[in-house]
């Protein structure tokens, strides 16, 4: 039994420790999706389908994580998306 984040080691230890830890409305909401939950679905497959591939002696004297993000430059892919409810899960 996982008692704390650092003893995760899979998505699902994670799950199986937030739902014993909060309160049931507050991982109903953030373990659910909208409406049909076919975005939520579809989202789990995709994810599924990625792999690390490690590359070794490979030249990254000029490794960047710029991108664009919404068209825009950024200096790393990173975004921060709205997160009224997310405050529920702050502990």
């Amino acid at each position: 039994m996982t008692h704390s984040a650092a003893a995760c080691y899979s998505i699902a230890d994670l799950r199986t420790l937030a739902r014993r830890r909060l309160p049931r409305a507050v991982f109903d909401f953030f373990d659910g999706g909208a409406e049909d939950e076919r975005t939520l679905a579809g989202n789990g497959r995709a994810f599924e389908r990625w792999q690390f591939a490690p590359r070794v002696l490979v030249d990254v004297a000029d490794a960047s994580s710029a991108c664009s993000l919404l068209g825009a430059p950024a200096g790393m892919p990173a975004a921060i998306a709205p997160t009224g409810a997310a405050g529920f899960g702050w502990r």
